[in-house]
């Protein structure tokens, strides 16, 4: 049985689950006879086997079942590379950061061209070793560089942003103010998963505070708290740093009122008197042309463009017309933008009182589509 997918998935009713059951159902098998077990199942099967361990809180055990994968069936390549990754994964959990290092370096030797390292998955936990617990900048960045510019289209949106972002973070490190913007610049185009990445906002402000950049450093937050996702955490972390921007500034009261505003509209909003950043011509063209058909994308670049009404306008129409399973999601990019236009809680959170009650005053009333 070869898998299909990237990743391996549990399978039921397959040959190998009577030999599966017996495995969970043994009190404990000494080292041989678990290699006998496992030899009997295939390569996909061990893995679920050792999922299941891992579920059950039995950490040994299953790294014995990944282990076992890695060594004897090298050659299948997605089970092997995903066994070394959640190997090195629950060896990072408990702070081996060496052992967890040489799984991710065992998968670049052998499966340097895996969909696991196109993808970005191993150069991001890599990374995230090489800054956090090694002190290892350059590497970090030689490791994030040469990833984005071989992964491409193939890689995820988030270990897309998460590497662009890691990759300007070892700069700072470094020391490398002006390397860090330009990457972060370079890649913000044609990596629309940025601007609505927490990450993302909060290393441009500290890159822009470095530099003494204020009012630049207030442009990215207010960029932020717009883009943000709809939650408690992500509006509350964005809000915090519009509050250190100003603060930054020699303006703690401006912060104080910003926050005073979000639930009272009447009150004063200083973030309304900070731009939105900077974007030429040929970015914006290039913002819109990384959206392409994604509506969602396409209502982002319309916030971080400063169209805030276009982006309104597509969001409710996209509400109205998608199907049940696509709603939720369009309501609750309406309330982004809602929120991106205000600056504040209020008619985004009336919006969805109304939206899931009938209930309260409705904000979209008065709003030409």
């Amino acid at each position: 049985m070869r898998l299909t997918s990237s990743r391996p998935h549990a399978l039921f009713g397959t040959p190998a689950l009577f030999g599966l059951c017996l495995l969970l159902c043994s009190a404990s098998l000494g080292a041989a006879d678990l290699e006998d077990e496992l030899a009997a199942m295939t390569p996909t099967d061990a893995f679920d086997y050792g999922q299941e361990l891992l579920n059950d809180g039995k950490e040994q055990q299953a790294m014995k079942v990944f282990k076992f994968i890695a060594d004897v069936h090298p050659d299948e390549v997605n089970v092997a590379t995903w066994a070394l990754y959640t190997m090195e994964r629950i060896a990072g959990r408990h702070g081996r950061i060496d052992e967890a290092i040489g799984y991710l370096q065992r998968i670049l030797d052998q499966y340097p061209d895996s969909g696991i390292v196109t993808r970005g998955y191993v150069a991001g936990h890599m990374a995230n070793y090489l800054i956090f617990s090694k002190g290892k900048y350059q590497e970090a960045i030689d490791i994030a560089k040469s990833t984005l510019e071989r992964g491409g289209d193939n890689m995820k949106p988030f270990e897309q942003a998460r590497l662009i972002e890691r990759l300007a973070l070892a700069n700072t490190k470094l020391g490398n103010y002006a390397a860090a913007q330009q990457e972060l610049r370079a890649w913000l185009p044609t990596c629309l998963y940025l601007l609505t990445y927490r990450d993302y906002y909060d290393t441009t402000m500290r890159i822009q505070l470095a530099q003494k950049e204020f009012d630049a450093a207030l442009s990215t937050a207010r960029a932020g708290y717009a883009l943000c996702d709809f939650d408690v955490k992500a509006v509350k972390d964005m809000a915090d740093l519009v509050r250190r921007a100003f603060i930054a500034k020699g303006e703690m009261h401006k912060g104080i009122q910003f926050l005073a505003a979000q639930d009272d509209a009447d009150k004063p909003n200083p973030l309304h008197d900070v731009p939105m950043p900077t974007v030429t011509e040929e970015q914006k063209q290039q913002l819109f042309e990384a959206a392409g058909d994604d509506p969602v994308a396409f209502i982002h670049v319309c916030v971080y463009t400063g169209d805030n009404a276009r982006a309104l306008s597509r969001a409710v129409i996209y509400m109205a017309e998608a199907p049940i399973d696509d709603a939720v999601t369009f309501m609750m990019e309406v309330a982004r933008v809602l929120k991106a236009t205000d600056l504040n809680m209020v008619r985004a959170n009336q919006f969805i009182n109304y939206a899931r009650t009938g209930e309260g005053e409705n904000p979209l009333a008065d709003v030409d589509i």
